[in-house]
């Protein structure tokens, strides 16, 4: 039976740019929570963001969006030691995306380049330019899940014997002006932070950046000598029509995602160390999510370690779910659980171990991500360290 393993990864975090700094950012419970700097509202209120200093990167014509995304790429590759002249091309595949695209370029109607920066696949395009992968290239978007469903459909590629390696991840830059009224008129902004599952949580921030990995069956990993960073052995994908900004807390949807994500991975509740919470800091949203936890897992929802690491970083939109995969995997190679900082006053509905202010010490085997998507979304992704 085929396995896909984790043998690169690529970081670009408002807290972290680089994994390194990404997992000490996360060790320290560091926020990169400001207000906006980008540009002025139009409105008198001010935004707050989790911005890329400006200084860490050279646009050269591209979207920032793209270039984030080539950052992440370039360091997958170095962390992962693959020599890019001896890959079977046809064998190697991209599944990268972005929710929104180059909604900057787009607002700024930058040409010609416009349709070069705009389009969600235009990452992809730039990583096939650079790179010599000719198997499978696939863009994949499903709003806030649209990390996570990279990571599961490159997984898929994998097991189901189309590729052996895949490059899968996702890029976003959502700190524009029309994006940015956009949530404040949805009402899902907060303009004094971002507290998950606090008593005081009033909605998310925007943040922006990328994530990269480069994902192998195991054999052609172990031939080549590469280091494992983490196996994914669980994921399902689900949806709730609902609404398009809620999830129905009548029906079960995201309790059915979780429960079958550990089915694949052969793995009861007990066997399950941390959870990396979807946590967006919406009312109703952080409320569905516990109590979804807690129809999956029983009492057991209680012992496992719960962080929402938006926290710190926003919410990245389109590339969410794949830094918060990032971050379960330093979790499991360094030992420790993200906090959830800002969480001081506790919401009696949101009662599950949090992990508030400070980051955990502790042995992590298995980790679960949650992700899920404006219009009803659902992905669940299990990593197991190898």
């Amino acid at each position: 039976m085929r396995q896909v393993v984790v043998t690169g990864i690529g970081v670009v975090s408002p807290n972290g740019v680089g994994c390194r700094a990404f997992g000490e950012a996360l060790q320290r419970g560091t926020s990169a929570i400001a207000p906006l700097s980008r540009f002025s509202p139009a409105t008198s209120r001010r935004f707050l963001a989790a911005e890329i200093p400006p200084h860490l990167f050279s646009l050269n014509g591209l979207d920032r969006h793209i270039t984030y995304g080539l950052m992440a790429v370039q360091e997958a590759f170095c962390t992962s030691n693959l020599s890019i002249v001896s890959l079977d091309r046809e064998g190697c595949g991209v599944v990268f995306s972005s929710s929104k695209g180059g909604m900057e370029s787009f607002e700024k109607g930058t040409l010609p380049a416009l349709m070069q920066n705009f389009p969600t696949s235009s990452v992809s395009a730039e990583i096939l330019r650079r790179y010599p992968f000719r198997g499978p290239a696939l863009n994949i978007v499903s709003a806030c899940a649209t990390g996570t469903d990279a990571l599961i459909r490159g997984a898929q590629l994998i097991l189901d014997g189309h590729t052996s390696l895949v490059l899968a991840g996702s890029s976003d830059a959502s700190t524009t002006p029309l994006l940015m009224s956009g949530y404040e008129q949805m009402g899902v902004l907060s303009h004094e932070g971002i507290f998950p599952f606090d008593r005081r949580r009033s909605g998310f921030v925007i943040g922006e950046g990328s994530a990269a990995f480069i994902l192998e069956e195991r054999g052609h990993a172990f031939r080549r000598g590469a280091s494992i960073y983490g196996e994914i052995v669980g994921y399902a994908m689900g949806q709730d029509p609902f609404h398009p900004l809620r999830f129905n807390p009548s029906d079960e949807c995201l309790a059915r995602a979780l429960n079958l994500a550990l089915s694949r991975a052969r793995l009861s509740p007990d066997g399950l160390d941390y959870i990396n919470a979807h946590g967006t800091a919406t009312v109703a949203g952080d409320r569905y999510e516990t109590e979804q936890l807690k129809k999956a897992f029983g009492r057991r929802a209680y012992q496992i370690p719960v962080s929402s690491t938006k926290s710190m970083m926003g919410h990245l939109l389109g590339a969410s779910g794949a830094v918060e995969f990032a971050a379960c995997l330093l979790a499991l190679q360094e030992g420790f659980v993200p906090p959830t900082i800002g969480l001081r006053e506790r919401d009696p509905n949101c009662d599950l171990d949090y992990v508030p202010q400070t980051a955990r010490k502790k042995k992590i085997s298995t980790a679960l991500s949650i992700s899920m998507g404006l219009g009803g979304h659902i992905s669940v992704i299990v990593v197991r360290r190898s």
